[in-house]
């Protein structure tokens, strides 16, 4: 695999690179899926821990309204 730079029109807006414009260009195909994979569940699992994380507050908030 060569790594080869972006173009200046391939910048996002603040200078940065926008993936769709340089990666998919860049990886095999088989890695592109590989790092959709693992992106999706990384956003799974952090979507699980942040629901987790609201259950115990409404049940922190559940146990001190009961106490009152």
């Amino acid at each position: 695999m060569t790594l080869r730079y972006p173009k200046t029109r391939d910048l996002g807006p603040s200078g940065s690179f926008s993936a769709p414009a340089w990666w998919t260009l860049i990886l095999p195909e088989e890695s592109k899926r590989h790092n959709l994979k693992r992106w999706m569940i990384l956003s799974k699992e952090e979507e699980q821990l942040r629901l987790d994380m609201e259950i115990q507050r409404l049940k922190l908030r559940l146990s001190s309204l009961q106490s009152e």
